[in-house]
């Protein structure tokens, strides 16, 4: 599955793909992908505690990585212009879904 995706993002012009660890990527998604919320997970974290271990650590990411996010909605990264419009992002992930 990392294949086809790589091979898909590679067809993108100017935008490089680079595969990190399953753990590190839930982590990543998590802090990008969240608000205020998640402030008592990062405050356990600052104590050594992984923000991903722990009661109720499934809905959390359920919630902020692993829904299903809108076409409209704001990520933060969309403040930075990466030479592909949103829509036209939107369009491949979308026929990428449909295979």
């Amino acid at each position: 599955r990392e294949d086809g995706v790589a091979a898909f993002v590679r067809s993108v012009p100017n935008l490089r793909c680079t595969a990190e660890g399953p753990r590190e990527a839930l982590l990543q998604g998590y802090l990008g992908l969240s608000d205020r919320r998640v402030e008592a997970d990062l405050r356990r974290a600052s104590g050594g505690q992984n923000p991903m271990s722990g009661a109720g650590h499934g809905r959390a990411l359920a919630s902020v990585v692993h829904r299903e996010k809108g076409a409209d909605e704001t990520f933060p990264w969309d403040v930075v212009e990466g030479g592909i419009r949103k829509d036209a992002l939107r369009a491949r992930y979308e026929a990428f879904r449909k295979g």
